[in-house]
């Protein structure tokens, strides 16, 4: 396995999680424990094992964790034959506390986690109070970005399933833009008092524009088209 501990970026995130792990982060409010077991299809059944158990209060929102399990022959035949039926890889987690006790499930393909090279992300996601709601599985590509905060690179030992566990926090919606609003209904208000309310101009005030080049017009035509008047006289005969 190649080392990663002198990759500069690592020895930064790893230490400043140490150092600030609660200005970086948010811890999950929910004590206890969260249990995660592996399931595949069999006849109509299903039979799980678990891969590995996490306390709650050691998460961090937005922080990654890391595991490695073996699989043992069995769940090594079992995954073979999941994909060999195009079946699905499911997940269950089991949140324990003092306050709850309740299970959550995902699945994906378990064609698409064998092409992984039994390389899988998990996301626990939780609300606004920090509180678990659910759980999501997937297959992750072996040039994941998140695979740089591995101290190790993946284990290529046949059937070692590596899963990296992240926790997303709820994300506040925007609120709604009061002041516009505000100005909107102002604007629309002014505008339909203008209409009420009336153009109270006199004719000529309103008109004027109009009327001045008529007037112009007709006072140049008038002068223009004047002909000269002509005075004339005839003699008589002798």
């Amino acid at each position: 396995m190649e080392k990663r501990f002198g990759n500069p970026i690592f020895v930064f995130l790893h230490f400043a999680a140490q150092i600030f792990p609660l200005t970086l982060s948010q811890s999950i409010s929910s004590g206890g424990t969260l249990t995660f077991q592996h399931c595949f299809e069999d006849q109509l059944q299903f039979r799980c094992k678990k891969i590995t158990e996490l306390a709650t209060n050691s998460l961090r929102i937005n922080q990654t964790q890391s595991f490695t399990y073996q699989l043992s022959s069995s769940e090594a035949e079992l995954l073979k034959a999941s994909v060999d039926k195009d079946d699905y890889y499911f997940l269950r987690a089991r949140l324990d506390s003092d306050h709850t006790d309740k299970y959550m499930q995902c699945f994906c393909k378990a064609n698409d986690v064998s092409k992984s090279g039994l390389l899988i992300g998990i996301t626990i996601n939780v609300d606004a109070f920090g509180r678990v709601y659910a759980v999501e599985v997937s297959p992750l590509d072996r040039n994941d970005p998140k695979l740089l905060l591995l101290p190790e690179e993946p284990s290529d030992a046949p059937d070692t399933l590596t899963g990296l566990v992240t926790v997303h926090g709820s994300h506040q919606g925007p609120s709604p833009d009061l002041e516009g609003y505000k100005r909107k209904l102002a604007k629309e208000k002014a505008e339909k008092l203008a209409a009420e309310t009336g153009d109270n101009r006199s004719f000529l005030a309103k008109y004027w524009m109009y009327i001045v080049p008529v007037v112009l017009f007709m006072l140049f035509s008038g002068q223009l088209g004047g002909q000269p008047g002509g005075a004339g006289g005839g003699g008589g005969a002798q």
